[in-house]
């Protein structure tokens, strides 16, 4: 072929292609919805459950053989949940009778597998653990799809009579039973933690709709502007698990710090230079900025609220949060109230200094 370029083949049919050459006479026809609805089950790679070895142990027990599987049927491999008489067991796909067994609403019956072309010459036939006889019953979904099986083995040659293909089938049925009840509660389980997630936030909205009230009425006080931020800071900062507080505030290009409340003073030494080092780019910013821990260094979480001007001085209220776990990032709801407030506390102080020009 000179002169022309080579087509490279597509991952997808790369894909189809491997799937063909290896597997393509043991798929079913609804392969990929089959295999959507095995992961709604989220069962493979788990642990032991005694539901599933009880009923692997019965079907051994009743129908007199050595050993007894629940396999599930996986992309590339068939995967043990459940086993009696050997190990749990992965295995390649091609090279397991359950590959077989889901194709069909029937159970699959091999009484001699070293007479059965399909199988004469599987590695689990012709070397360990030397399989003879196999059946099989699908495990079938609600919907119709065949995940896995419920099968028996025997190293020798034997006859499955009619009844044990019957029982086979119903411990097979009672298995899907396990499987789907075990859904059902790891959706009801889902459920009930996004409940909890959603009662959780709903009281944290409602103390927040708290602290907001709590913050209107404090600048509602016949207080002096100064001390009235002084008072509301306290309110937001256990809101948020802020350990400390300051008041910034700018005349042409000076920038005085006031620590609020009773942080230590070794603290609040060792904030000052910090927050005068960041506090430049938010002189003039009209909305609140959250800075996250670790953005700079071992920089602790910032909130920085704009409060227009007091007293003709630029102001910005500055909330710092310990370097502790769960403090690190600022939550959508905590932004949410600190914005709010930051616009209260702004209104209430612009409405002060018109009244008091206008008084003047």
């Amino acid at each position: 072929m000179s002169g022309q370029k080579m087509r490279r083949p597509s991952v997808l049919s790369s894909i189809f292609f491997k799937l063909s050459a290896v597997t393509a006479s043991v798929l079913p026809e609804n392969e990929f919805t089959r295999l959507l609805d095995l992961a709604r089950y989220q069962i493979l790679d788990t642990g032991t459950e005694e539901s599933f070895d009880r009923i692997t142990r019965l079907a051994a027990r009743l129908l007199n053989v050595p050993v007894a599987m629940l396999n599930l049927v996986d992309q590339h491999r068939v995967w043990g949940k459940a086993a009696h008489g050997l190990p749990r067991v992965t295995a390649n796909r091609p090279d397991v009778f359950c590959a077989w067994a889901i194709l069909d609403d029937q159970p699959l019956v091999v009484e001699d597998a070293q007479r059965d072309g399909r199988f004469q010459h599987s590695p689990i036939v012709v070397g360990e653990p030397h399989i003879r006889m196999y059946a099989g019953a699908p495990l079938t979904t609600p919907a119709g799809h065949r995940i896995g099986t419920l099968c028996i083995l025997d190293a020798e040659p034997r006859q499955v009579q009619a009844g044990d293909v019957e029982a086979l089938q119903d411990l097979a049925a009672m298995a899907m039973q396990e499987l789907e009840f075990r859904r059902l509660t790891l959706e009801l389980d889902r459920a009930a933690q996004a409940q909890s997630l959603q009662v959780t936030e709903l009281r944290r909205t409602l103390e927040q709709a708290r602290i907001l009230e709590g913050v209107s009425s404090v600048m509602d006080l016949d207080l002096d502007p100064t001390e009235a931020v002084a008072a509301a800071a306290p309110l937001l900062a256990e809101a948020v698990g802020a350990d400390a507080t300051a008041l910034l505030l700018w005349t042409e290009d000076r920038m005085d710090v006031q620590w609020l409340g009773d942080a230590p003073r070794h603290q609040t030494e060792s904030l000052t230079a910090h927050v005068r080092a960041l506090a430049c780019p938010y002189q003039t910013a009209r909305t609140p900025a959250f800075l996250d821990a670790g953005q700079r260094g071992n920089d602790p979480a910032l909130a920085w609220l704009p409060l227009g001007t007091l007293q003709g001085q630029t102001c910005l209220l500055v909330l710092v949060r310990p370097t502790e776990p769960g403090l690190a990032t600022w939550r959508p709801s905590e932004q949410a109230l600190l914005s709010a407030a930051s616009r209260t506390v702004a209104y209430a102080l612009a409405r002060q200094e018109n009244l008091t020009r206008v008084q003047s």
